[in-house]
C-alpha cells in the first residue's frame, strides 16, 4: 500500500489519537452518557451488571494511567476514589 492509499491503516490511530479525540468531546455529553450507561447497567442482572461495571473500571483505570503525570494530587485522589466506589458497587451487585 502506498501512503496516499485511502484504505491504508492510519498510523496515528493508537491510544494517543483516542485521547486526542476524547479531549475534544463536550464534557456535558460525556457525563450524561456515562451516567445513563451506569444507571442502565444497574438495572441488568447481577453478574452481567457487575461485569460491565468492571469493564468501565478497566477503561477508567487505563485513562488514569495515561493521564497520571499531568494530574494534581487531589485530581488523582478523586479519580482513585471514583474507581474504588465503582469496584465496591460491582462487588455489592454480585453479593446482594
Amino acid at each position: 500500500m502506498t501512503p496516499n492509499d485511502k484504505h491504508a491503516p492510519d498510523r496515528g490511530s493508537g491510544p494517543r489519537d483516542l485521547l486526542a479525540r476524547l479531549s475534544q468531546v463536550n464534557p456535558t455529553i460525556v457525563v450524561l452518557a456515562t451516567a445513563g450507561l451506569f444507571f442502565g447497567i444497574l438495572l441488568l442482572p447481577d453478574r452481567i451488571g457487575a461485569a460491565l461495571i468492571l469493564l468501565i473500571v478497566a477503561g477508567l483505570a487505563w485513562l488514569l494511567s495515561r493521564t497520571w503525570s499531568v494530574l494534581t494530587g487531589s485530581a488523582r485522589l478523586m479519580r482513585l476514589l471514583v474507581i474504588g466506589l465503582l469496584v465496591a458497587v460491582a462487588y455489592l451487585k454480585v453479593t446482594t
